[in-house]
């Protein structure tokens, strides 16, 4: 996406117009999958980062691969139990932060 929106104001854009159909303009959604997707953000490209100034372009497969990947890295010398702590916590972390778009986008590789 050339001109990618800032999250901030793909947020406010969600929010506030019916003509953004690819996206699920449920409140309650947006606020709960919201805070996930920053969650995966920061994991992959730092704390320091502001997920509400990067353009949503950077919100690829490729980031969630990368977020998952750390999530699990960092539990492994923790043992097995852990391991598969992290696995689910980073499985629901990113059906959250996936549930703000709608099924059209994410198969149209549109969003």
């Amino acid at each position: 996406m050339r001109n990618s929106p800032t999250r901030g104001v793909f947020s406010t854009r969600v929010q506030g117009s019916p003509n953004f159909p690819l996206v699920n303009r449920n409140p309650s959604t947006i606020n709960c999958s919201f805070p996930c997707l920053s969650r995966i953000v920061r994991a992959v490209r730092g704390k320091q980062c502001d997920p509400e100034s990067e353009k949503t372009s950077i919100l690829t497969a490729e980031l969630v691969r990368e977020y998952q990947a750390r999530k699990l890295e960092s539990a492994k010398p923790a043992g097995p139990l852990a391991l598969d702590k992290a696995k689910s916590t980073s499985f629901s972390t990113i059906r959250q932060a996936r549930s703000l778009f709608s099924r059209e986008c994410l198969q149209s590789g549109a969003c």
